[in-house]
């Protein structure tokens, strides 16, 4: 049997980032398992879809993120990367980004 050092889990179709993370987080795992940093991917092309900015999964995962990861930055414009920098200072709790190109 493997015994990894990681594990990623990509959460799209089983459920809310929360309720995943209070899942993992249950005494019955504590043993076996170690949370660390939660990860969310974002393109910044998404903040201009009103459609996409409202939707509670959305929200959802960027808000149970300890680190959020901006990637896609060479598809960009400059509108783009001026919602990033406003949607960054208004986050709250403020959150550490790290825009990528992949």
């Amino acid at each position: 049997k493997s015994k990894p050092d990681r594990l990623l889990i990509e959460p799209t179709g089983l459920g809310h980032p929360r309720q995943v993370l209070e899942m993992l987080s249950a005494p019955v795992y504590q043993s076996w398992l170690q949370l660390n940093a939660t990860l969310t991917l974002l393109d910044a092309r998404q903040l201009a879809d009103p459609r996409i900015v409202a939707n509670e999964n959305f929200r959802d995962q960027l808000a149970a993120a300890d680190l959020v990861i901006a990637n896609k930055r060479d598809c960009w414009d400059q509108a783009d990367r001026q919602r990033l920098a406003d949607w960054q200072q208004q986050m709250q709790p403020a959150r550490p980004l790290i825009e990528t190109e992949f």
